[in-house]
C-alpha cells in the first residue's frame, strides 16, 4: 500500500503545480514612456525623451527599390551634411513636389547605416515638434511657384567624434513617403575650449540686459551650479503691455577672454556653444538668432560693429526646462551691417588676430512672448 500513497501524493502534487502555474502568466513588460536609449522594438521620441513603440507617421520601409511603400508625392534630389560641429550636424536637401499635398519632414539619425535603414532602437527621429522649420516645405523660406524647395536643419545630441548616419523622409497628405538616399558626417572632438559662462560670470563681464538677466541655481544643468534666467520672477515682462518683444540677452563685457590657443587650421573647425532653454511657447517666432562679440565694446570692422551672428540658426525643444545645446562654427558667423543683422562678411580667422583674439560677448536675440521663462548655461567657444 506504500507505493500507492507515493503515486497518489505525487498524483495530487502535479495537480496542485498543474494549479498554480496554470493559472499565473507574467504580463510582457511594458517599456513605453521609459526614458531613452531604448530597447528593441521601441524608438526614442525625441519631443519627450521616451520610448515608444511607434511614431506617428513613421516609414514602415527601407526605402530601398523594390519596396512595397507607395510612391509619395515628392521628389528628394539631393540630401547631405553641410557642416559639422562636435554635437551637432547641419542636413540641406532639395525637394521637388506640389507644396499643397505636403505634410513633414522628419529626419532618421543613428550610429550605423543598417541602423538608420531599419529605423531601430538606437536611432532617434527629429520631426516638426523639435524642429519646426520640418513642418513647412520650404523650411525657414518661402518657396516660389514651381521652385524646388531648398530646405535645412540642425541635428543635435550626438556623440562627440563619431561617424553619424542619416536619412530624410518626405511625408505627403496621404501619408505616402518618398525617402532620400542614406547619408552621413562625422562630428568633430572637443580638443580645447574658452568657458564664455559656466556656473559664474567672471572676467569684468556683466549680464545683457543688466537689470533682467540673472545669475539662478535653479533649472540649471548641473544642479550644483549656477545658470542665467531672464526676468523678474523667472519671465519676460514686455513694455506697454505687448504681448511678445524683441530682447537681446546674454553676457558682455569679458576683458581678458582670449582664444590664444586657436591657429587659424583650427579656426575652420571652431564653433561657438550655448545651452539654451525656453519650451516651444517661449518665442514669438518659431527660430532665433545667436550672437558672438569680439574685441571690445568699441571695436569695428569695416566701420561696423564686431559682431557676428547666426541668423534664425535655432528653435527652443518643446519641453519648458529641456535645454538645447546650440552649436554653430564661427565661420558661419555674419557680421552685423546697415544693410541688415547678419548679412555681412563671414567672420574670419584675421578679425581674430586684429582684435588680440579676444572673445567679448555671447548673446541670443529673438521675439519673445510675454511671460516666457528663458534660461541660458554653459557658454563656450571651441575648437
Amino acid at each position: 500500500m506504500r507505493p500507492l500513497r507515493i503515486l497518489t501524493a505525487l498524483a495530487f502534487g502535479s495537480q496542485m503545480l498543474l494549479f498554480v502555474f496554470g493559472g499565473c502568466a507574467v504580463d510582457e513588460l511594458d517599456l513605453t514612456g521609459k526614458k531613452c536609449p531604448c530597447v528593441g522594438g521601441f524608438v526614442c521620441d525625441l519631443a519627450t525623451n521616451t520610448c515608444v513603440s511607434a511614431l506617428d507617421g513613421q516609414a514602415s520601409n527601407d526605402g530601398d527599390p523594390g519596396s512595397d511603400a507607395p510612391l509619395g508625392a515628392f521628389v528628394v534630389q539631393s540630401f547631405g551634411p553641410t557642416w559639422t560641429t562636435s554635437r551637432s550636424i547641419r542636413w540641406d536637401w532639395e525637394v521637388k513636389g506640389d507644396p499643397a499635398q505636403f505634410a513633414e519632414y522628419q529626419l532618421v539619425v543613428g550610429g550605423s547605416e543598417d541602423a538608420v535603414r531599419r529605423q531601430d532602437s538606437t536611432t532617434a527621429r527629429f520631426d516638426r515638434r523639435i524642429n519646426p522649420e520640418l513642418g513647412k516645405f520650404g523650411g525657414r523660406d518661402e518657396v516660389p511657384p514651381g521652385a524646388p524647395a531648398r530646405v535645412w536643419t540642425v541635428t543635435d545630441r550626438h556623440s562627440v567624434a563619431r561617424k553619424i548616419f542619416a536619412r530624410l523622409i518626405v511625408r505627403d497628405k496621404e501619408g505616402r513617403e518618398n525617402l532620400s538616399a542614406i547619408s552621413s558626417a562625422d562630428t568633430l572632438p572637443e580638443a580645447d575650449e574658452i568657458d564664455i559662462f559656466n556656473n559664474a560670470i567672471a572676467d569684468g563681464a556683466t549680464t545683457v540686459p543688466s537689470s533682467e538677466m540673472k545669475r539662478v541655481t535653479v533649472d540649471c544643468i548641473n544642479s550644483s551650479a549656477g545658470c542665467l534666467q531672464y526676468g523678474k520672477d523667472g519671465g519676460v515682462s514686455c513694455p506697454s503691455g505687448a504681448k511678445s518683444c524683441v530682447i537681446e540677452m546674454g553676457v558682455s563685457g569679458f576683458g581678458n577672454k582670449t582664444a590664444s590657443g586657436m591657429t587659424e587650421a583650427k579656426f575652420g573647425k571652431a564653433f561657438l556653444e550655448v545651452a539654451v532653454r525656453g519650451g516651444a511657447s517661449a518665442g514669438a517666432k518659431p527660430h532665433a538668432d545667436v550672437i558672438l562679440g569680439i574685441g571690445n565694446d568699441s571695436c569695428k570692422i569695416d566701420g561696423q560693429p564686431c559682431r557676428f551672428r547666426w541668423v534664425s540658426g535655432w528653435s527652443f525643444r518643446p519641453n519648458q526646462k529641456d535645454y538645447r545645446i546650440v552649436q554653430v562654427p564661427l565661420n558661419v558667423l555674419r557680421q552685423d551691417v546697415d544693410g541688415g543683422a547678419g548679412t555681412g562678411p563671414a567672420l574670419e580667422f584675421k578679425h581674430l588676430t586684429s582684435n588680440q583674439m579676444r572673445i567679448f560677448s555671447i548673446t541670443i536675440d529673438g521675439e519673445w512672448k510675454e511671460g516666457s521663462n528663458i534660461g541660458l548655461d554653459q557658454l563656450y567657444v571651441r575648437w
